[in-house]
């Protein structure tokens, strides 16, 4: 079975522009979220690569270091929950 983004057919690719005066942990959010959702949603990788190439499409107001950072820090959650899943407690009982 095969999943994918479904985008309305009246969705327009409106986002928060990069130019405004919000926090530029606001505007992270935006690029991380879209691509979060590909990564989650999307079973096949060249599907994937097209979902990521329409997001940066997109948000191509945005510069190239906000999908890098974001990318960074996708990665770093992987590999954050690998080391937690990884760990086991063994607790044995001594009489």
């Amino acid at each position: 079975m095969k999943f994918l983004v479904y985008r309305k057919p009246t969705h327009t690719d409106h986002y928060l522009n990069f130019s405004s005066h919000h926090p530029i942990e606001h505007k992270l959010s935006v690029v991380r979220t879209l691509m979060e959702r590909s990564q989650g949603l999307v079973s096949d990788a060249a599907d994937r690569d097209q979902k990521n190439a329409h997001t940066e499409d997109a948000l191509r107001i945005y510069p190239k270091w906000t999908f890098d950072e974001v990318r960074n820090q996708i990665e770093q959650k992987k590999q954050k929950k690998n080391r937690k899943s990884k760990t086991s407690l063994h607790l044995a009982h001594q009489w």
